[in-house]
């Protein structure tokens, strides 16, 4: 997977108008050093936390399927159940980035999508 720090669209649209998120720039991963890198910090990640999140960063704010995030984290070895442990490392995704003013939404539990916090507007 390449490194979304090179994405030409560094600004974030709004999933509903697509107009500017005003103030958001689009966060970054590095797949290297399992980093979570936004304007109001940087977050250590665990190397599977890092494959989640920079997928959901390529697509920030579209939403992304349960069965793209369990190919992308798991290829074809999926664990006995998958969609469990796509709930963990969710789960510790939203603590680490609150404080930077993101949040993984889940949609319908059919798929997840990183979205500015509405604090952070």
């Amino acid at each position: 997977m390449s490194d979304p720090i090179d994405d030409p669209s560094p600004e974030v649209r709004c999933p509903i108008c697509r107009r500017p998120w005003p103030g958001v720039t689009r966060p970054r991963v590095s797949l290297d050093d399992n980093v979570f890198i936004a304007d109001r910090g940087v977050v250590q990640l665990t190397g599977t936390e890092a494959e989640l999140m920079w997928v959901l960063v390529t697509r920030m704010p579209g939403a992304v399927a349960l069965d793209s995030l369990y190919s992308a984290l798991w290829g074809g070895t999926e664990p006995a159940q998958p969609e469990n442990d796509l709930r963990v490392h969710v789960s510790h995704l939203r603590e680490k980035i609150a404080p930077l003013g993101f949040v993984v939404e889940n949609i319908h539990g059919r798929a997840y999508r990183l979205l500015p916090s509405l604090e952070a507007a």
